[in-house]
């Protein structure tokens, strides 16, 4: 505010100012002496440092008396300057460097700086691009404990993946632990050590993982891997989404390869599932949902890579021995196998190849797809193997778009009966089962028409034919929703092997910064379940369900749960009560922690391969978005648990969750890192104390606009603007304070400081009395 009311008169400074004018103004004479050009008052300023018309800081500095800009040991960190000795509390940038220029504009607070390439030290310019070190642990807890009439039953599942990060190589374990009526068991899944080599544009991975992809069958083996850096995995989901309903509140859990990889909640009433967490593509994926009262419903689906559009071209080949997960299969060494896979790029559509080739068994595929910028896609395939017979599966999927509010989706798989998985194909044929029903063929479509007034309409259909037998499965979906104003309707009707016809209908409406729900479902024999139920946040980071249900026999079953996130771990806690009188209580804990780089961190998300650690100082809770969000712990330290290698990123600080008087170095950081890199930012915090004064005199009446104000060694801290308003910024409260005014005798201020300084306010605000010369400062 003080630059405001002199920088009009620096525009006069060329030709000096006129004292009389500034007299007739108000203003004391001497300052004439200090704005003889424009610079800045002497103390710590916040400015805008310009260095070679490239790089900007936001940055508090200090300037000298005679407001000349300093350069401390902070400034010369922040510029990356290479200075032998750290500096002084305030030395001339030209004693360093004659050649360097220093132009100030105090109006916009920007300073602009030139200095030679000389005075940059290129170690400390170089971007971290690579490198950091880390000891981590990605889990995720899950523990259930269900009491009824006929006994008790507890569950306890962890999924745990320990790893290290060491000069840019990812060394991770997959492991699994669970204690039920069955006993403990540990099983250990995978143990591999990775690395990109981004001039080769290639990674390698050695150890026990799963290889290859849709065609080569994405086994487990035991040996090593190398990758086009391009060609590395992608989300697989399903093409038609996955159609049922649940009674109640219902856990729903995702394994392949026999290991559980997902598991997430599901509320009561119909669900539409695309998204199954990180599955593999082209391998088989059991789907279990389980209710809280215990009903149990089981789906086998195979996700697929989908839109060509997301994918590049590139080539893996891996070599080594099948190796099984949950336990050994072989009273042999298991059998030794090549696999290998090419995609080409061909314009919008991509050809691929592959195949495996062991003893026992082999397989060979072909797959082309065909995409545009609207999101359309058509894709189909051909795998080949031969093991005890020769066998073959066809398959075809898409997504088209038939207009603005049309749109198809589609999916068929058929198999001859001699058509083995990897899996089943290289297992010892000893252990293996005896034939049973063989999927023939299976296919679905998914319809979905929208308009703007009238809502939406989908419809889907899924169908499995099997060899050896009659069995079929159709399942026959439709449902409708729209909004009613602030109510949202939705009504579905499904029928199914499960279900012959079941229908739900539901209402919702906002309830506060949640909702509110009504619902009654039809199932044969005329069994109807009416329900409600409530969900939303309860704080920033907690959110609840509630549900109440009555079933077809009158009794109720209740049902809740809390989950939330904190900078440390993410928590859920679940409960239930059935119409019978069980009871059954779930607690769950997911996230990551480990050291990184030498700094105690945790995240309530899995930590990835690559990731970076951001330091705000002191300070809890700031939020910190990027690729990713993050939360400072009670150090002030944020994870940034995932971030995307090789492409430009920046993590951003939420300012409004910082106090206000507290001023940062940047609020952004810019990160571009190879794969496998623990990246560190600091941001340096600043406390700004500012105590805005009213001066008045012995007698009580406001000391004039324009008084300059002085230290005790008379340099100037400023003038009087409004009604005797001073502002006092850090170094300068608690100073003795001269005020000199137009034709009167210097003055001395008595203040008190302010025992401490409020963080949620910007200034302090405090009065002074100005007295005689003579008289005491008696400032504290």
């Amino acid at each position: 505010m003080l630059f405001l009311l002199v920088w009009p008169m620096t525009k006069t400074a060329a030709s000096g100012f006129d004292v009389k004018t500034l007299a007739q103004l108000g203003y004391n004479a001497d300052i004439a002496a200090f704005f003889n050009t424009a610079r800045f008052l002497p103390g710590v300023h916040r400015v805008m440092l310009e260095v070679n018309a490239a790089q900007r800081y936001q940055e508090e500095v200090r300037f000298d008396s005679e407001g000349e800009l300093c350069l401390d040991e902070r400034l010369a960190q922040t510029l990356r300057l290479r200075v032998a000795s750290p500096p002084g509390r305030c030395e001339r940038l030209e004693t360093y460097w004659p050649q360097a220029v220093v132009r100030v504009f105090p109006g916009a607070f920007r300073v602009e700086i030139t200095l030679p390439e000389v005075a940059f030290d290129p170690d400390k310019l170089r971007t971290e691009q690579s490198g950091g070190h880390a000891l981590l642990l990605n889990y995720d807890l899950y523990a259930n404990r269900r009491q009824g009439r006929y006994g008790n039953q507890q569950t306890l599942q962890a999924m745990l993946e320990p790893g290290i990060n060491l000069s840019n190589w990812v060394l991770r374990n997959r492991s699994s632990y669970s204690n039920d009526e069955n006993g403990s068991r540990l099983e250990v899944y995978e143990t591999s050590a990775s690395k990109d080599f981004p001039g080769w544009g290639a990674f390698v991975q050695l150890g026990e993982f799963s290889a290859g992809g849709v065609l080569s069958g994405n086994v487990p083996l035991s040996g090593g891997q190398l990758a086009s850096v391009d060609i590395g995995g992608h989300n697989a989901a399903l093409t038609v989404p996955l159609q049922g309903s649940v009674v109640n509140p219902a856990t729903l859990e995702v394994k392949q390869h026999g290991q559980l990889i997902f598991r997430t909640l599901l509320p009561a009433g119909p669900f539409s599932l695309s998204e199954l967490g990180p599955v593999m593509a082209g391998v088989e994926a059991e789907v279990t949902v389980i209710e809280t009262d215990g009903r149990r419903q089981r789906f086998t689906v195979t996700p697929d890579t989908g839109d060509p559009a997301d994918r590049s071209g590139g080539y893996r080949l891996a070599a080594g021995r099948y190796q099984p997960y949950g336990g050994d299969h072989y009273g042999a060494s298991p059998p030794a196998l090549l696999l290998g896979e090419k995609a080409f790029r061909l314009g919008q559509g991509q050809i691929t190849v592959g195949g495996l080739l062991a003893h026992t068994y082999k397989r060979l595929g072909w797959q082309g797809s065909l995409g545009d910028d609207g999101g359309n896609w058509l894709s189909g395939s051909a795998i080949f193997t031969r093991g005890r017979q020769p066998g073959a599966q066809l398959e075809t999927q898409g997504q088209v778009a038939m207009g603005r509010s049309l749109a198809l989706s589609l999916s068929s798989q058929y198999r001859t009966e001699g058509f083995r998985e990897a899996d089943e194909g290289l297992l010892n044929p000893s252990s293996v089962e005896a034939e049973t029903a063989r999927l023939r063929y299976s296919g679905g479509l998914a319809l979905s028409w929208r308009a703007l007034n009238a809502g939406v309409l989908a419809y889907s259909l899924s169908h499995e034919r099997y060899y050896r037998g009659s069995r079929r499965s159709w399942t026959h979906a439709l449902a409708y929703g729209a909004s009613l104003g602030r109510a949202t309707l939705s009504v579905n009707l499904q029928s199914s092997a499960y279900d012959r016809a079941a229908v739900y209908a539901g209402l919702s409406l906002p309830w506060g910064a949640g909702s509110v729900s009504s619902r009654l479902q039809a199932r044969r024999n005329k069994q109807m379940t009416l329900g409600g139920s409530w969900q939303g946040p309860l704080s920033e980071r907690l959110n609840g369900y509630l549900d109440v249900t009555r079933d077809a026999d009158g009794d109720y079953q209740s049902a809740g749960n809390l989950n939330g996130e904190t900078p440390y771990t993410r928590l859920g806690l679940g409960a239930s009560r059935s119409g019978q009188g069980s009871t059954s209580l779930s607690l769950s804990s997911s996230g990551g922690l480990g050291v990184a780089n030498g700094t105690w961190v945790t995240s309530p998300q899995r930590i990835g391969d690559t990731f970076a650690v951001m330091k705000v100082p002191g300070q809890s809770g700031v939020k910190i978005s990027g690729s990713g969000n993050g939360v400072t712990d009670f150090a002030g330290d944020a994870l940034l648990p995932v971030l995307m290698p090789y492409m430009p990123l920046r993590a951003q600080v939420d300012t409004l969750s910082l106090p206000l008087n507290l001023r940062l170095d940047s609020t952004d950081a810019a990160l571009e890192l190879a794969r496998g890199t623990v990246a560190e930012r600091r941001f340096r915090v600043t406390e700004v104390r500012q105590l805005l004064l009213t001066l008045r005199d012995e007698s009580g009446a406001l000391l004039p606009t324009g008084a300059s104000v002085h230290d005790e060694r008379g340099q100037l801290l400023g003038t009087l603007i409004g009604e005797g308003n001073l502002m006092l910024v850090n170094d300068d409260i608690g100073k003795a304070l001269r005020v000199r005014r137009l034709n009167m005798n210097e003055c001395v201020v008595s203040y008190a400081v302010p025992a401490a300084f409020d963080p949620s306010v910007l200034y302090e605000e405090g009065d002074g009395v100005c007295r005689a010369a003579g008289g005491s400062s008696d400032n504290g």
